[in-house]
């Protein structure tokens, strides 16, 4: 069965079994798993966020403000 997972809390697992193993093997199986999990792809768009800080919306477009 198929479920979304939260890489971020993956990452941090796989992170401490990296830490805690001595063998060189290992270790390098773990890099090559997380950066696998890093750059998954996600079950949902990337935010489209931009701050006004960085640019201004487009003129004569339709944006929403809070």
């Amino acid at each position: 069965m198929l479920r979304p997972i939260d890489a971020y809390t993956l990452n941090n697992a796989l992170m401490s079994w990296y830490n805690d193993t001595e063998d060189e093997t290992e270790k390098s199986i773990l890099r090559r798993v997380m950066q696998m999990v890093v750059h998954a792809p996600t079950l949902t768009p990337p935010n489209e966020w931009v701050s006004v800080e960085d640019r201004l919306p487009e003129k004569r477009k339709d944006v929403l403000v809070h």
